[in-house]
Parts: structure tokens; C-alpha cells; sequence
């Protein structure tokens, strides 16, 4: 009896031990069996182009950077000269815009003047702003009244559209446009029938702005002058894009 049991506990080990093996075993094989290959996609036949537009605009919008500059002796001296002529400046320029809206700040500075030795000789200050002027027919007008008042520096004009988005977007279908005209064109003379596009990237866009380089003259005579000039020209937004095509 006690040798029969030793032989029951042995083969119930071996069992037992069997089961572990074969379950690792199988396991073990499953995770490094390779996973199974998708089938691969076959490739659609496509074409890529390309396409680009512009749309000219008239300005609806004008950003005029304007200042004063004046000398003094001494640093206070040359910042109150320049208070002075500046407010002048703000209070002819609110005729035709409006000073708290339209009138932003942009720099002030005062600085040492030296002479050839090294030695300063007096102080240099200025007082810098941007004027947007929402109606181009007063452009002229806001140089004019800013020249008389005081100011002394007039560095540029600057042309732009209040919604360049609009402009932007309808560019944008013209280059979507274009780029389908190509690919039709491709399209036909392969003996293919176009289908839809499938892909759109977008390209990058323009807008540059008119720029009108200025110089001020001496307040003194100028108001004998005739009324300044302005002549805003066309804004061009441009607009490309990349498209893909596929066949039918």
C-alpha cells in the first residue's frame, strides 16, 4: 500500500508538471509567433498639382507712422518741446480721426547729442505714433493738419484692407479652381476620367502692403502748399494650394 501510493503521488507530480510545461510551451509560442500581415492596399491611381492665384483689392484702411523731433539743452528741455509740439500735433490730426482709437504710440526716446570730441552738446527727443485712418480721402488731410501743428517726421504710409480675410478666401477658390483645370487637363490627355480630390494642402499666402516712403518738410511754407497726394494703388493677395486627384 504505501508503495502503490508513492507511485500515485509520482505520476500525479509528473502530471501535474506536464501541464505546466505544455501550457507555457504554448503559451510561449503564441507571443514570438509573428503577427499576421494585413493585406496590403492597393494604390489609387492619383494626380498632384498645383495651383495659385491672386485677387487685387482696393485699400479700404491707411496707417500713416508720424512724430516729432526736437533739441534742447538739456534732456527736460528737449522732452517738453517735444510735449508741446506733439500735442499740438494730436489735437489738428482729431479733426480726422479719432485720437483714442486711432492713434497708437510707438516710440519715444531722448538721447545724448555729441560732438566731434565726445562731448555732449544738448539732448534729442521724440515722440512717435501710428495714425490709422479709416477714410482715405482724409490721408492727405491728416498729413497736412500734422506737418502745420509740428510734426517733423513722417516716416511712411501704409495701405491695407479692414477684412483681408475676405480677400484671402476668395484667392484661395481661385487656386482650388486652377489646380482642378490642371489635373483635368492631365487627366484627358492620359485617358482618365477625373473624380474628386482627396487630398488639399495649403500653400503660403501673400499680402504685401503698399508702402509710401515720406519725408516731412519744414513746417514753415507748408501750409502754402497744395494738399498732400495720396494715391493708395491695389493690395495683391495671393494664395496657393497642392491637391490630389483621384481617377474614377
Amino acid at each position: 500500500m504505501e508503495i502503490n501510493s508513492r507511485i500515485i503521488a509520482t505520476v500525479a507530480a509528473v502530471t501535474i508538471v506536464g501541464t505546466v510545461l505544455a501550457q507555457f510551451v504554448f503559451s510561449d509560442a503564441r507571443r514570438s509567433a509573428p503577427p499576421a500581415q494585413k493585406p496590403m492596399l492597393e494604390a489609387v491611381p492619383s494626380v498632384t498639382v498645383t495651383g495659385d492665384a491672386e485677387v487685387k483689392s482696393t485699400p479700404d484702411v491707411a496707417t500713416i507712422s508720424i512724430g516729432v523731433q526736437a533739441g534742447a539743452s538739456t534732456a527736460k528741455a528737449a522732452r517738453e518741446k517735444v510735449n508741446v509740439q506733439f500735442n499740438a500735433v494730436l489735437a489738428a490730426v482729431s479733426k480726422f480721426v479719432d485720437a483714442k482709437t486711432d492713434v497708437q504710440t510707438t516710440n519715444i526716446s531722448v538721447y545724448p547729442d555729441y560732438n566731434d570730441k565726445g562731448r555732449v552738446i544738448g539732448y534729442e527727443a521724440s515722440n512717435m505714433v501710428r495714425i490709422e485712418v479709416k477714410n482715405l480721402d482724409n490721408v492727405g488731410n491728416v498729413i497736412d493738419a500734422a506737418t502745420v501743428a509740428g510734426a517733423n517726421r513722417i516716416n511712411s504710409i501704409d495701405f491695407g484692407l479692414r477684412d483681408s480675410d475676405q480677400a484671402y478666401e476668395e484667392a484661395l477658390q481661385k487656386a482650388v479652381a486652377k489646380a482642378r483645370r490642371k489635373a483635368q487637363v492631365l487627366a484627358s490627355a492620359s485617358g482618365r476620367v477625373l473624380n474628386q480630390a482627396i487630398q488639399i494642402q495649403e500653400g503660403p499666402g501673400t499680402m504685401p502692403m503698399p508702402r509710401m516712403q515720406m519725408r516731412a518738410k519744414a513746417a514753415d511754407g507748408f501750409a502754402a502748399e497744395a494738399s498732400t497726394a495720396i494715391n493708395p494703388g491695389q493690395i495683391t493677395t495671393s494664395a496657393q494650394v497642392t491637391v490630389v486627384f483621384d481617377f474614377k
